[in-house]
């Protein structure tokens, strides 16, 4: 049994927040922090209006103040004065930034403070000054500004413990007084859950979107920073002013090494030398190094001087040379460049101090290499590429691959990889916010961000709908004993509870649990609380009248504002609950007299709902982020940042996954010469060859083959092979690719073409469990092995015949 209530407690209670490292957690709470004094000012501005119209509504009204009472009328105002004053601190950075919390929190506490005295002073003469839902919408104030979540329990929990006993002592007991503080725990509380999942959701992005710029970075082989993050280095450190200077290095004799010791070992000495750059410039707050492809490395040094840069770039290139590799000796060649960054525009200053750092690095290996080349200063004009030159296409798109919101350079010269706060903000280019909506810009987005949020809200709204039966029900079984209900009370009471509340409540929770209705879920939901809602007021508004008062103003509140916790899209919500809320005030103004109490109590009413539904949104905002962020990671895990098409990653997997379902052809892909090609026309161009061999090869993939990037200038298209299509079938699809790649790119390849059947691959599907599924799983991972080598031979004999080939493996079938 014991076990069974621990399962039951797992599922109810929310997961904690993932943990971070102690860098990491005072990193986000700087983030949390910064962010939290913007909603800050806008609570202090909610708060200021809620306080002027509370007291235009006890002037309005024209209630008769005893003069005992009018007399501490300037206390009073001081008394909101003085919370108005250090909830204003609060907002502010500098000194007081550190403060922001607790001088928050105090302003509310003195408000709380400020009213029920104000309240109990008042009832204690005979008169209902401030109604008690004023306090707690205050208090509530706290669930929305940000306040980390032990610290947000442990104050809210004070704050109502102080309203409770104040009220408590200074009110004579009753039913209608234990309603109120019923309903008030559950406006002050409920909330709460829904910030621990907030925090939980802010604290996810954040990591997120350090995972993502750390995967997005990162050279996945060797752990060094990749293309994109070296972007971002070079046009941070060209706007920063500093000197800039960039070092180029190649592995020398590397396709060599590739072709004679064969491609594992080839990535595991490029491990090593990157592991031995990363090791040479550790602790240099100056110096940067990135792969960028194959066996080309970049180092980058913003902020030092020319000598000793100078003597670094030595250092660093000569410390490839002392790997122990008991293969063959590796030696690495490098060319160097600085730039004269005065005046120069970021675009230009990137383009010119690669391009001459690569025209350094080619005089180091037509010299012999194993060597560092300084380059000559160049002027705009020679350092420039032609109109004609392939480097000219390329050039513009790396250079806006940097991210534009990269930061400038710090006073250490290297910009950090992920600005503060940018994990909580939306991106305008793929996410539209108004102040009545918040939406992806692309459709497809949006159709599976709304599908998860839907269920991301089933189980609080299966919550709040079985509470609401479960209490409705207990209500009509207790309204004799141990509520006391006169017998019209209890006459009008059970009709709508019948006719009305508990079927309502039922529905809603249906469209929580049924499968058939959860597209109807949201739909469902609002229109049980509306119909609950408005039997709530037809009971109220019948029998306040009559001097019986058992639905309190409170109950209807307290289930429109769960409205804003059940992850209702925004732009629905704020209709739906501003139409309810309206409906529910103008009914009530209409039927009953129109005291300082109910102007007060409809005040709040708008002053609430704006607090709940400004937490909507920014939840919805966060689990948009959280998303997206998921999303992105998802991809850049999946997609080879060059190029666009699959990455080594998803390539495996593939080819896996169809060989289990049957055959497949494999037709590995090199580009030839292109070390050649890269020397010639440098780098920047050889990427863009990259990106214009993958785009013909992914013309031929679709939905029965895939096209990906093994690494460097190495490609496969995979092409199912089901039963009935033939061998001459998948070879004329290759054929064709071949050809393309010769006719629409400056290149040649040589392919490795190899074929399995669908009858030589044993499923790994089916029924098979345990021993079963391992042997399939493993004879499938044997063929995939096979099916690679097979066609690895294959490229080699096409590269040895001549290139420019289709070589198709004769193995058997």
């Amino acid at each position: 049994m014991s076990g069974l209530s621990a399962a039951v407690v797992r599922r109810l209670l929310p997961e904690s927040p993932p943990p971070l490292s102690a860098a990491d957690e005072r990193e986000f709470r700087a983030d949390f922090a910064a962010s939290a004094r913007i909603y800050r000012t806008e609570m202090w501005l909610i708060l200021a209006a809620s306080a002027v119209l509370l007291l235009a509504g006890i002037r309005i009204s024209g209630i008769e103040i005893p003069p005992d009472l009018d007399r501490y009328r300037p206390l009073f105002l001081i008394g909101l004065a003085i919370p108005f004053i250090v909830r204003w601190a609060s907002t502010l950075g500098g000194r007081l930034a550190r403060w922001s919390t607790p001088l928050f929190i105090a302003s509310v506490y003195i408000d709380v403070v400020v009213l029920m005295t104000a309240r109990v002073a008042g009832l204690r003469t005979g008169v209902d000054l401030i109604p008690l839902v004023v306090p707690v919408a205050f208090l509530l104030s706290l669930v929305v500004v940000q306040i980390r979540f032990p610290v947000l329990v442990s104050s809210m929990v004070i704050g109502f413990a102080a309203i409770a006993g104040i009220e408590i002592i200074a009110t004579p007991p009753g039913t209608a007084a234990m309603i109120d503080l019923l309903a008030s725990s559950v406006i002050v509380f409920v909330p709460a859950v829904n910030v621990f999942e907030y925090e939980r959701s802010l604290r996810t992005v954040w990591s997120a979107e350090r995972r993502l710029g750390r995967v997005t970075r990162t050279d996945a082989l060797t752990g060094l920073p990749n293309r994109r993050r070296l972007d971002e280095v070079l046009a941070a450190g060209v706007a920063s002013g500093l000197p800039v200077a960039v070092a180029f290095l190649d592995v020398d004799h590397f396709k060599h090494y590739n072709d004679r010791f064969g491609h594992p070992a080839g990535d595991a000495c490029l491990a090593k030398v990157g592991a031995r750059l990363a090791a040479a410039t550790a602790g240099r707050p100056t110096e940067f190094v990135a792969r960028v492809a194959g066996e080309e490395f970049v180092i980058v040094w913003v902020g030092d001087d020319e000598a000793t840069v100078l003597r670094r770039a030595d250092e660093v290139r000569a410390a490839v040379g002392t790997l122990d590799d008991a293969l063959a000796p590796v030696t690495a060649s490098a060319g160097l460049a600085f730039l004269d960054v005065a005046g120069r525009d970021v675009a230009g200053g990137v383009r010119d101090l690669m391009t001459t750092a690569d025209d350094a690095l080619y005089r180091a290996k037509q010299t012999g290499r194993d060597r560092l080349v300084v380059a000559e200063p160049a002027s705009d004009a020679a350092t420039a590429p032609a109109a004609d030159s392939p480097a000219a296409d390329s050039s513009a798109a790396d250079s806006s691959a940097a991210d534009s919101s990269a930061a400038p350079a710090s006073g250490t010269g290297i910009a950090p990889s992920t600005p503060a706060g940018r994990a909580f903000r939306a991106d305008p280019r793929t996410m539209h916010t108004t102040p009545a909506s918040i939406g992806f810009t692309d459709g497809e987005s949006e159709r599976r961000f709304r599908a998860s949020y839907e269920v991301r809200g089933l189980p609080s709204r299966r919550l709040i709908m079985a509470g609401t039966a479960a209490i409705v029900t207990l209500i009509f079984l207790g309204q004799r004993w141990p509520l006391g209900l006169p017998d019209e009370a209890v006459g009008i009471g059970r009709i709508v509870i019948v006719a009305g509340m508990l079927p309502a409540a039922l529905v809603g929770l249906a469209g929580t649990v049924s499968v058939r209705l959860r597209r109807l879920s949201t739909p469902l939901f609002i229109g049980a609380v509306a119909v609950i809602v408005a039997a709530q007021m037809v009971e109220r508004l019948y029998l306040l009248p009559k001097g019986i008062d058992v639905v309190p103003m409170i109950w209807p509140i307290a289930l429109l504002l769960g409205m804003s916790l059940v992850c209702i899209r925004y732009s629905v919500l704020l209709p739906a609950m501003l139409g309810l809320l309206g409906a529910v005030i103008v009914a009530d103004a209409v039927v009953l007299p129109l005291t300082s109490v109910n102007l007060q109590t409809y005040a709040t009413m708008l002053s609430m709902a704006a607090v709940t539904l400004r937490f909507a949104y920014r939840e919805e905002l966060s689990a948009r982020l959280l998303w997206q962020h998921t999303d992105r990671l998802d991809a850049a895990s999946r997609i080879d940042a060059l190029t666009g098409i699959l990455n080594r990653r998803s390539f495996d997997r593939h080819l896996r996954e169809w060989l289990g379902d049957g055959g497949a052809a494999v037709a590995i892909i090199d580009v030839d010469h292109f070390k050649e090609y890269n020397d010639r026309h440098g780098h920047l161009a050889g990427d863009a060859c990259l990106r214009q061999v993958a785009s013909v090869i992914a013309d031929y993939a679709g939905d029965d083959a895939f096209a990906a990037r093994l690494g460097g200038e190495e490609f496969a298209l995979v092409l199912r092979y089901r039963p009935g299509d033939t061998d001459a079938d998948r070879t004329a699809i290759v054929d064709a690719m071949h050809a393309a790649v010769a006719r629409r790119t400056p290149v040649t390849v040589s392919v490795g073409l190899a074929i399995t059947h669908p009858r030589t691959v044993p499923a790994a599907g089916g029924t098979a469990t345990g021993a079963t599924a391992t042997g399939a799983t493993g004879a499938v991972d044997a063929a995939a092995h096979d099916l690679l080598s097979r066609a690895d031979v294959a490229l080699y004999r096409a590269k040895n015949g001549g290139r420019d080939r289709i070589v198709r493996d004769r193995v058997p079938v």
